[in-house]
């Protein structure tokens, strides 16, 4: 039985002040460790968003860093307080090797969107075109990143697949090409019809001087001689519809004008039996 001699003896032994020093130990260092790790989540979160990343990203990428510091002073505690450390590592190890292999796509995507937040090879309003949807950013988070399609609907694509499959980005580049295809009737001027379009190109306001406009002729179609204009504008989108579209307007109508046909796509039929027909019997049945 316990009486108050032997916890006084006990007290006074060194094996208590050995006990209250592991447990000052253990306090100290979890404690500096949340001031470490709340010190850090502010200066990450504030980092993230001076930068112009998205609030969640930066909130979420500030949450790990917080997290990941204080396992971290967990386990030096633990150690200080001399309780079996290999025992732990060995426990966590295998923990994490079975949530690992159970959370490999979840693990893809978040590690992807580390790359992403790095190398940032899109950014928020950017247009661009991925797995087969076309559409501009509005958000990336830490596991997928959600794109608005040009007709309105909202996607989620995950982060893994901006590594592993082809990114075309829209916005990047500092002007964008429209090419047209333009059919021209056989007995027409090709000469001519190619100046028209030239002078319609230099005058319009918004296709670019630089890079030079180019027109060639493509092929000689079924029923045309197809004339390839390419020529450039800058990369918004709505110009570029617009310019592209005003380009097949005023070039229709230009030549018109100057009297080159756009031919319907026709065929010519040729009979190796030359057709032989009777007015007689034709003039009998009518």
């Amino acid at each position: 039985m316990l009486n108050l001699t032997n916890i006084l003896s006990f007290i006074e032994s060194t094996l208590f002040i050995d006990v209250l020093l592991r447990i000052a130990y253990v306090v100290v260092t979890i404690t500096i460790g949340y001031v470490i790790a709340k010190n850090v989540y502010v200066r990450v979160d504030k980092y993230l968003r001076e930068r112009g990343y998205p609030i969640s990203t930066a909130i979420a990428t500030a949450k790990i860093a917080y997290i990941s510091i204080i396992i971290v002073s967990i386990f030096i505690a633990v150690g200080i307080a001399g309780i079996g450390v290999q025992g732990l590592a060995l426990a966590g190890t295998v923990t994490g090797l079975v949530l690992g292999l159970a959370l490999q796509p979840t693990l893809s995507n978040f590690f992807a969107g580390l790359l992403l937040f790095t190398e940032r090879p899109v950014k928020i309003g950017d247009l661009i075109e991925i797995e087969g949807f076309k559409g501009y950013v509005i958000d990336i988070g830490i596991l997928s990143t959600k794109i608005r399609k040009i007709t309105g609907e909202i996607v989620r694509i995950p982060n893994e697949k901006f590594f592993t499959g082809n990114i075309v980005n829209y916005s990047r580049a500092a002007a964008r090409a429209i090419e047209l295809d333009v059919g021209i009737a056989y007995g027409s001027n090709i000469s001519k019809a190619i100046d028209v379009i030239k002078r319609i190109l230099m005058e319009y306001p918004y296709v670019l001087a630089e890079p030079e406009p180019v027109i060639w002729v493509e092929q000689l179609g079924n029923s045309s001689i197809v004339i390839k204009i390419r020529a450039w504008t800058l990369p918004n989108i709505s110009l570029w519809i617009k310019t592209k579209s005003e380009l097949l307007r005023i070039i229709k109508e230009k030549l018109d004008a100057e009297g080159i046909e756009i031919p319907f796509p026709q065929h010519v039929i040729w009979f190796r039996t030359p057709l032989k027909l009777s007015t007689e019997s034709i003039a009998e049945e009518s």
